[in-house]
């Protein structure tokens, strides 16, 4: 007697599993516009692969009735929007996509070999005993002077209030996005970290709260990849130096956010292919 597919389990089990095995359906390049591009692979399970063609054969048939009644046809509604089932991206989906290509973008940046900058109109320049050398500066903004040292490699040392690391997909991204992360972070840590959050008023963790800081601080792109450094204003003002967004952050294209901006547009050229 032959068996029912409800009856036998593991054949079952077998083509239930067999419908949710990944392939991939598609390998395109993304122009990330910063002279790279990256190979990106279209997956889909078989199940969703046999769906589509299921699906669109019912589509077909079933167009002609749904414009007759004026609901668009398939994957469009009465408004003319499309629908879910045009296999358009969720916000979630798409910005995950952007996540991954802007990781891979990050990693890939060819290498600063420049010389770094060093501070030209100081008041007094002191070489140090370790190889470190002091400059004082005086502000042209509040009329202050500063120290500042900067290491054997011609790195400021500044006097950090709070360090940070930020995530491979934001290495790229410009410095509002990276501020606004830096400054939830800092609040977030800090109502963790007793000894942190007395380091701050209230309304200073207020504004940390709500993705902002107060104009007197401003967060510093430290050499080593992705380290963040909450630091005076006009210390780092007056300290003319080279730093992390050279090495690592994509250079004044990454500060703009013109990488970025150019990688959601190919991403989204990408998706409407798909479509």
């Amino acid at each position: 007697m032959v068996q029912s597919l409800k009856e036998n389990k593991t054949l079952k089990n077998a083509l239930d599993a067999m419908k949710n095995t990944p392939i991939p359906v598609a390998v395109r390049m993304v122009d990330t516009g910063i002279g790279m591009r990256l190979p990106y692979i279209e997956s889909s399970t078989v199940g969703e692969v046999a769906g589509k063609f299921s699906k669109a054969s019912t589509a077909a048939k079933d167009d002609a009735y749904q414009l007759a009644k004026g609901s668009g046809g398939s994957g469009v509604s009465k408004e003319g929007s499309v629908a879910k089932e045009t296999g358009k991206p969720s916000k979630v989906e798409f910005d995950k996509e952007v996540d991954k290509v802007m990781e891979e973008a990050g990693r890939n940046q060819p290498a600063y070999n420049r010389k770094p900058i060093q501070p030209k109109n100081y008041k007094k320049m002191e070489v140090n005993e370790d190889g470190t050398t002091t400059y004082t500066i005086a502000s042209k903004s509040n009329g202050k002077e500063y120290k500042v040292t900067y290491d054997k490699n011609g790195h400021p040392i500044f006097n950090t209030h709070f360090d940070t690391t930020l995530p491979e997909s934001k290495y790229l991204s410009g410095d509002s996005e990276q501020f606004t992360f830096c400054n939830k972070d800092l609040f977030e840590k800090a109502m963790k970290d007793s000894e942190l959050k007395s380091k701050f008023t209230e309304a200073e963790l207020e504004l940390f709260k709500a993705g902002k800081k107060p104009s007197y601080y401003t967060w510093h792109h430290h050499q080593d990849k992705g380290k963040m450094q909450l630091v005076d204003y006009f210390e780092h003002e007056v300290a003319r130096h080279t730093g992390g967004r050279a090495y690592w952050g994509g250079g004044r294209d990454g500060r703009n956010g013109k990488i970025k901006r150019i990688i959601i547009n190919r991403i989204r050229e990408l998706f409407s292919w798909k479509e």
